[in-house]
């Protein structure tokens, strides 16, 4: 009587309440509509839901261009919508998905199908003149050039025609076949950049050059140069500029200088010449005699070779295509004893001076991020083996905490009843999932209404069995939702009769759907009744008057209270079955509402148990 008083004071009816999730609508543009790539436009959408626009967790994807915008970034209204949005996408047809998730997480999409309305660059080319096309100053040129685009009539592009020198030459429209033939005359000398710029409607354009040389004097050796251009002797076809200078006592090159280049000439001004021994006379810091630089590839001072060992360790430098790895210092080579920590790679093993345990990872008492640099299996990014006292990863967190919520696992002396799922903790939110989210020693209180699980079918007093093998309850679950009895969950008559599931069982009831409680789990002696679960002991179904009470965390879910025939039915052999039209909490208080199960189930008892009852 003591432990019903308790349930009966913390009776309480739980309200639920349902939350759609939120609705989302396109308003515009219309779905298939096309847009012009890379340039923004309006978008406008309509998003409703129970929970205010702006606390709604809101996001625009393309199926190109991936996240577009999320809801951090704002919106403004639009016409027909609470959404506006000004996007611009990149050229390729694009799958908008709009997705708006409220503070319950029930998500709302709506996608929208746009087409690229691409334009493509129109042509040209230029004919005449060909690229390095030569002519007089005050000869007149006529220029022949093509031009087109797929998408526009030829009369509708524009076409200009410039030179770097003279500036803009002429400017048009092509005509009907795209044929352009301005004719010029240049004004200056020199070289001109030709430039035939075709621009189509929508502003896309394409060029075409040429260059053309404009000679204002004239070239008498035909060696290709005039005076105008620097040729030093227009009498002498082998001088001119930039001509190969040759040994003969001339200026070929007209740089003013004789037999350069020549070993006769001393090109760099070192004192020495090819003829005396010069081995390079294009560099002044290469001539007999001149320091070597080690590893350079250069051979300053000619003696045939560039010096590789400069330490003199017994090992080419690296510079050199060796292995010592600092040729400066005598101590460093491969195969040295290393001094961890000094910032010196004394054996050229080529790993990190601060990593003594070769973990890829330096020490982090030298500034790396490795928490034991003397064990190569403790590092950032290692697999962590829980409850072993290592911090493996290096993390800093709780070598007991393996889900990483804050709480350490109960079985290492902490307070997280469920250490591999994030979740569940102590001061969770508790959630109608069947699980104890908040550690407390409960499963979803608070969050099951009465009514929401009823009791439909009992066995009071089986034939082919005794009662204390035989007795079964059938309870049904009347929502939407899967129901999960845990530990918290009590079944109780008026008197001193009740149970409870251990803490480490559950009961799934799945929605609209049964399960059953026996007093004996064991199909074999109990005379074939499929259980969820077996309570044993503590709860008997009286032959005559009882009660049947369903109560979690001391809430009262159902109850059904039977008398012994007077109004309900009272048979031997079969149970009391809920006829499948009245299942709810009101109707199976209505004894008008049972009658006898008449379907044999195992050894032969009439019920059925964990399946829709018979009708009445």
């Amino acid at each position: 009587m003591l432990l019903y008083a308790f349930f009966i004071a913390c009776l309480d009816a739980t309200v639920s309440s349902t939350d759609e999730p939120p609705q989302v609508t396109w308003v515009s543009p219309v779905d298939g509509a096309s847009f012009q790539p890379d340039e923004a436009f309006n978008l406008c959408a309509q998003v409703s839901d129970e929970d205010s626009v702006d606390v709604l967790e809101i996001s625009l994807s393309s199926s190109v261009d991936d996240i577009l915008w999320t809801q951090d970034e704002g919106w403004s209204p639009c016409a027909g919508g609470n959404l506006g949005l000004l996007e611009a996408l990149t050229d390729g047809d694009h799958d908008l998905l709009l997705t708006a998730i409220d503070t319950r997480g029930r998500a709302g999409q709506a996608s929208l199908h746009l087409v690229a309305d691409t334009n493509s660059a129109p042509w040209c080319e230029l004919d005449f003149p060909q690229d390095g096309h030569e002519m007089a100053l005050g000869e007149s040129l006529a220029i022949e050039a093509s031009v087109g685009d797929a998408e526009v009539d030829q009369t509708e592009l524009t076409v200009t025609l410039e030179s770097n020198l003279d500036g803009e030459i002429w400017s048009g429209q092509p005509d009907s076949a795209g044929g352009v033939t301005p004719h010029w005359t240049p004004a200056l000398d020199g070289t001109h950049a030709l430039i035939l710029t075709v621009t189509d409607p929508r502003g896309k354009l394409q060029r075409c050059e040429a260059t053309v040389i404009v000679d204002p004097c004239l070239d008498e050796d035909l060696d290709g140069f005039s005076s105008c251009t620097g040729d030093c002797d227009d009498n002498d076809e082998t001088a001119f500029p930039e001509a190969d200078e040759a040994a003969d006592g001339t200026d070929n090159d007209c740089d003013e200088r004789v037999d350069e280049g020549t070993a006769l000439y001393d090109d760099d001004g070192d004192g020495f010449t090819e003829v005396d021994g010069d081995c390079d006379d294009n560099e002044l810091s290469v001539h007999p005699g001149a320091p070597e630089i080690a590893h350079d590839g250069i051979d300053q001072d000619c003696d045939g070779s560039d010096e590789t060992d400069h330490d003199n360790d017994g090992y080419t430098g690296t510079e050199s295509g060796g292995i010592d790895c600092d040729d400066d210092d005598a101590t460093v080579y491969p195969g040295a004893t290393e001094t961890w920590y000094d910032g010196i790679d004394q054996d050229c093993a080529g790993d990190s001076d601060l990593d003594a345990d070769g973990d890829t990872y330096d020490s982090e008492d030298h500034g790396g991020d490795d928490c034991n640099d003397s064990d190569p299996w403790v590092h950032p990014g290692a697999t962590e083996s829980w409850y072993d006292g290592v911090d493996t990863d290096c993390d800093d967190w709780s070598d007991n905490d393996a889900d990483g919520d804050g709480h350490d696992a109960i079985e290492q002396g902490g307070s997280d009843c469920d250490d591999g799922d994030n979740t569940i903790s102590p001061g969770a939110t508790e959630v109608r999932d069947g699980l104890d989210n908040d550690c407390n020693g409960a499963c979803d209180e608070g969050l099951i209404a009465t009514g929401e699980l009823i009791v439909t079918e009992m066995m009071k007093d089986p034939t082919l069995v005794s009662d204390s093998s035989g007795e079964w309850f059938e309870v049904y679950n009347t929502t939407t939702t899967d129901i999960r009895i845990c530990s918290d969950w009590a079944f109780a008559d008026d008197g001193t009769d009740w149970f409870v599931l251990p803490s480490e069982t559950t009961v799934l009831v799945p929605a609209g759907s049964f399960a059953v409680f026996a007093r004996d789990a064991d199909t074999s002696s109990n005379g074939g009744v499929l259980a969820d679960h077996g309570y044993a002991t503590g709860m008997q179904l009286a032959n005559g008057d009882d009660e049947l009470v369903l109560l979690h965390g001391g809430v009262e879910i159902d109850r059904v209270v039977y008398d012994d025939g007077e109004t309900w039915p009272d048979p031997v052999g079969a149970s009391i079955s809920l006829d499948p039209s009245a299942l709810t909490a009101e109707q199976n208080d209505d004894s008008g509402n049972w009658c006898e199960g008449t379907s044999p189930y195992g050894d032969g008892d009439l019920g059925t148990p964990g399946g829709a009852n018979d009708g009445c």
